[in-house]
């Protein structure tokens, strides 16, 4: 042994202590640093597995004029891509228990509602509950802890983004939880304009929870010998980085196949109302023929009734004639009238002195009436209405009331054409532009405004009618005051009465 090597044993032994201190400290730094080399790769390998077991897709593709379905197989039918689909996604604010939250709303594979298979792109791993099975209901993330969710839940849709309209409910019916790979991170599920600015919670819901004409918002791509390179390498990047740059390149021919086909699904929709304007004015036509003929049975009606009047003026002479007979008759009976007469003076007698008992209430209701039609004719100033006396104002009334109900009659039929208006604006998936709005706001004050004053003429006419009903009690009075004095004095018992003619 040398000199060299028993110097260093015999420093071993002296500091033995120390010696294997140092050795546990290289043996735990070895360790570290072994575990920080592989844990990178290690990780990067897992995620690749996660991607390929749930066929996570390679390429995203958005536009902001939406995608149809033959945009989405024109994709597929790019080199470089194995597959492709369509998806609609939106991004809502909701209410989740006591809590508002951003949610972002895509479409479920059409796999899983069947539950028939598994999709060939973007799979879900269902974690509790079901899948979704109709419209209104949904499987939300269970990767959240900040935001549990359980299945029975229900989420109420608030507004969504851009008021789009896409959604064709607003409640929806949490069915089961799942996990997505194309949200790997629990603490961000992505960013949105909504709220605080960061999705708190993704929900996928069937095909028919969307609008019938809501578009894809995005097409998912599968890249042809992607799915044999780890996520994340050069290899990959490379062989999915080249199918972009041609998609790129084709962007404006895409964009023009696009446009194609928005106009001839519009020119579709136009042809076809163009068919149903055709058929509602054919119908139109013919009803006014069938209204041309009415209009000439009319006029045969017009004839025979002129034929019936002068039939009438024919029997009118033959009871001129009749008349002149019935005179001679009448005259006959005018003489037994007069005996009648006499002995309804007691009557009349009677009745004068029942008149003189209810002078004091005639004269009361005399007051009453003329204090009463003082009020109400200025009641009726006050309301536009003017009038010098009850007929006037009973007269005035009665063209008021006219003139409101064809002023309601007109405003009724202008809310009616509003409100037609904004359902067929809101079935179309917009809003009635704001000045029709403020038409429609507008008509309905004015015809609140026109059943008030209704509802004030409808009093004052009530008012009316019983100062009518008291005029007539006192013209009654006054008029058999009158009879009383322009009768001639009853002769005195014992006195000749006037020899009959």
């Amino acid at each position: 042994m040398s000199a060299f090597s028993r110097g260093i044993g015999r420093a071993i032994r002296t500091s033995l202590g120390r010696f294997l201190a140092i050795m546990g400290i290289v043996a735990l730094g070895c360790g570290f640093f072994a575990g920080m080399r592989m844990g990178g790769p290690d990780m990067r390998a897992a995620a690749d597995a996660y991607y390929d077991e749930t066929a996570l897709w390679d390429l995203r593709v958005v536009s902001t004029q939406g995608l149809g379905e033959k945009d989405v197989e024109r994709l597929a039918q790019a080199d470089g891509v194995s597959d492709a689909v369509g998806s609609t996604s939106v991004d809502v604010m909701a209410r989740m228990g006591a809590e508002q939250v951003a949610v972002r709303v895509s479409t479920l594979p059409a796999e899983y509602e069947g539950g028939s298979s598994e999709p060939g792109m973007n799979r879900l791993v269902l974690r509790d509950g079901r899948w979704p099975s109709g419209a209104g209901e949904c499987v939300a993330s269970a990767d959240n802890p900040a935001l549990p969710v359980e299945p029975g839940d229900v989420v109420e849709v608030l507004r969504e983004a851009g008021d789009a309209g896409a959604l064709a409910t607003e409640e929806l019916t949490v069915v089961g939880t799942v996990s997505s790979s194309m949200y790997p991170y629990t603490v961000s599920f992505g960013s949105t304009t909504l709220g605080s600015g960061m999705i708190d919670q993704y929900l996928y819901v069937p095909a028919s929870t969307f609008s019938e004409d809501a578009p894809y918002t995005e097409a998912y791509l599968r890249v042809v010998g992607a799915e044999g390179e780890e996520s994340g390498s050069a290899a990959y990047e490379e062989a999915v980085g080249a199918v972009a740059d041609e998609l790129e390149a084709d962007a404006p021919s895409l964009a023009e196949a696009r446009l194609a086909d928005v106009r001839a699904d519009a020119q579709g929709r136009l042809d076809e109302a163009r068919a149903d304007f055709e058929a509602e004015r054919a119908s139109a036509e013919a009803e006014l023929s069938d209204g041309r003929s009415e209009l000439d049975g009319a006029l045969s009606q017009i004839e025979s009734g002129e034929a019936q009047v002068a039939d009438g003026e024919a029997r009118l002479a033959a009871a001129r004639s009749e008349l002149e007979a019935s005179r001679a008759e009448a005259d006959s009976q005018l003489s037994s009238a007069r005996d009648q007469l006499d002995a309804s003076q007691a009557a009349l007698d009677a009745q004068v002195a029942e008149l003189d008992a209810r002078a004091g209430d005639a004269e009361t209701a005399r007051a009453a009436y003329d204090q009463g039609l003082e009020v109400l004719l200025a009641s009726l100033a006050e309301q536009g209405v003017e009038a010098a006396d009850l007929d006037g104002a009973v007269a005035a009334l009665g063209a008021a009331r006219d003139e409101l109900a064809s002023a309601r009659e007109a405003v009724v039929g202008a809310i009616s054409q509003l409100e037609a208006a904004q359902e067929e604006a809101e079935a179309a998936g917009g809003e009635l532009p704001a000045e029709q709005l403020g038409q429609l706001e507008a008509a309905r004050a004015q015809l609140a405004q026109i059943d008030a004053r209704a509802q004030s003429l409808e009093s004052a006419s009530a008012s009316a009618s019983e100062l009518a009903s008291a005029r007539g009690a006192v013209s009654a009075y006054d008029a058999g005051r009158a009879r009383r004095r322009s009768l001639p004095a009853r002769p005195r018992p014992g006195r000749a009465r006037r020899r009959r003619r």
